[in-house]
């Protein structure tokens, strides 16, 4: 009874780990100490387990995070201020500290993506 709650908080960790945390080296490592983890707690029945999570790791390891694609440009049409930034809520600091600059020109610039 003991192994298989400890079986399922292994996988529950790996599900957590690989879909909640963004950088991709820390999600290897962890899958990769899931597996061996796994493989200690059931011995010859941990093997599959142990393959998987080993390939998922290592493929997590070699997995770059992507840029974004976009290039947001926000012109002030009240005071002539030009702001840029990749992020798409960069111009609300602007808006908060003058909130009598409602009127803007966005222009979103794509630039390509190598896949």
């Amino acid at each position: 009874m003991l192994i298989a709650v400890l079986i399922i908080a292994i996988n529950a960790a790996a599900l957590f780990v690989a879909f909640y945390l963004k950088n991709t080296n820390i999600v290897g490592i962890i899958l990769i100490s899931c597996g061996a983890i796994l493989l200690v707690t059931v011995q010859l029945w941990g093997l599959p387990g142990l393959a998987l999570y080993i390939v998922s790791g290592v493929l997590a390891l070699r997995e770059k995070p992507t840029k974004s694609p976009r290039k947001y440009t926000a012109k002030c049409l009240t005071c002539g201020l030009e702001l840029r930034s990749i992020n798409s809520d960069f111009a609300r600091d602007h808006v908060v500290d003058n909130p009598s600059h409602l009127e803007y020109r966005i222009v979103v610039e794509m630039r390509p993506v190598d896949y």
